[in-house]
C-alpha cells in the first residue's frame, strides 16, 4: 500500500513540474510560479524526496522575499520557511530545521494567527511547544 502512495506522489511531482515549466514560460503571469513550486515541495515531502522539497521551498522563499516589503509579514514567506524546515527535520538536520521553524513562526503568527494549524506546526518545529 505504501508503494502505491509513493507512486502517486511521484506522478503528482511530475505533473507539478509540468505546471512549473508552463508558469516559467509564461511571463505574463509570474504570480503562479511560487504556488506551484510550494505545492511541488509539499508533494516531494510526501514522497520523501527531502532535498528536492527543500530546494523548491527555498526558491519560493527567494521569490517571495524579493517581492515583499522588508518589514511585511507574509504567510507565503512563513510557509516557504516551514517546508524546508520539515525537510531538514526529516534529514536529521535538527538545528537547521529549528532555525527554519523560528523564521516561519516569525511570519505565520502575525499573518495567520497563533492558533492556525500551520503556525502551530512552525512553533513545534521551532521547539517552542512539544
Amino acid at each position: 500500500m505504501r508503494v502505491t502512495g509513493r507512486l502517486r506522489s511521484a506522478a503528482a511531482v511530475v505533473n507539478a513540474g509540468r505546471a512549473i515549466a508552463l508558469a516559467e514560460s509564461n511571463k505574463q503571469s509570474p504570480g503562479y510560479l511560487p504556488g506551484f513550486l510550494l505545492s511541488r515541495a509539499e508533494m516531494n515531502l510526501t514522497a520523501e524526496r527531502f532535498e528536492e522539497a527543500r530546494v523548491d521551498a527555498e526558491r519560493v522563499l527567494a521569490i517571495e522575499e524579493k517581492g515583499a516589503p522588508s518589514e511585511a509579514y507574509s504567510s507565503s514567506i512563513g510557509r516557504s520557511n516551514l517546508t524546508p524546515g520539515r525537510a531538514l527535520r526529516a534529514q536529521g538536520r535538527l538545528d537547521e530545521a529549528r532555525a527554519a521553524g523560528v523564521s516561519a513562526l516569525r511570519h505565520l503568527e502575525p499573518s495567520l494567527g497563533a492558533d492556525h494549524p500551520t503556525t502551530r506546526d512552525a512553533r513545534r518545529l521551532a521547539g517552542a511547544a512539544f
